[in-house]
């Protein structure tokens, strides 16, 4: 016998030398390509704030916010806090998630506390008035808070400068109100807090 050849395995015993499996699927050189997302042209659409707490729909009808509405591209959608909770919280997640927002103006403590919530799951800057601190005490990157003195309208004019410095999307507003730089007259340390307190 001039080569050795293999016994077969004794039943029941495993082989030694398994046999090589094919593979379940190949991926070769002409793999699909997936580059993420398409970005979205920010020009050919209406940017969106969320204005959050109780009063909401009634100030959206105020002659200082109806002011700084004068550029079409700009739309206010207001959510009353005051109703039930699961219908806010819906509404914000409906507003955050199928309409794009940029941000959330939340209007008092309470909505400031829901939005916290929700722009850590969704990355969309909060702009809280509030006098309430703790609000940014837990460090969380995506809330600034103003003192309950600043109007709504203000807050607005805030996130339209700081997009026509180019912060057109969520993340870049974010970092453009982290900046530390002055935007319309408020500038914020890392924290949320204002530099220099009013």
């Amino acid at each position: 016998m001039s080569s050795v050849e293999k016994s077969p395995t004794p039943p029941g015993q495993a082989s030694t030398h398994p046999e090589p499996q094919a593979p379940y699927a190949r991926i070769g050189e002409d793999a699909v390509e997936y580059n993420g997302p398409r970005p979205i042209d920010k020009t050919l659409y209406t940017t969106k704030i969320i204005l959050f707490g109780k009063q909401a729909p009634a100030l959206l009808e105020s002659s200082d916010l109806r002011a700084a509405l004068t550029d079409s591209r700009w739309q206010v959608l207001p959510i009353a806090s005051d109703q039930n909770w699961g219908a806010a919280s819906t509404q914000l997640v409906h507003d955050l998630m199928d309409e794009h927002a940029l941000a959330i103006i939340a209007l008092d403590r309470d909505a400031a506390h829901l939005a916290e919530q929700l722009a850590l799951k969704t990355f969309v800057p909060v702009i809280a008035l509030s006098d309430d601190r703790k609000l940014t005490s837990i460090n969380v990157p995506w809330i600034f808070r103003l003192p309950s003195s600043v109007t709504a309208a203000e807050a607005f004019r805030l996130i339209q400068s700081a997009e026509a410095k180019g912060a057109n999307t969520a993340a870049k507003l974010r970092d453009a109100l982290a900046s530390g730089d002055s935007i319309n007259g408020f500038a914020f340390l890392t924290t949320g807090e204002l530099k220099n307190p009013l």
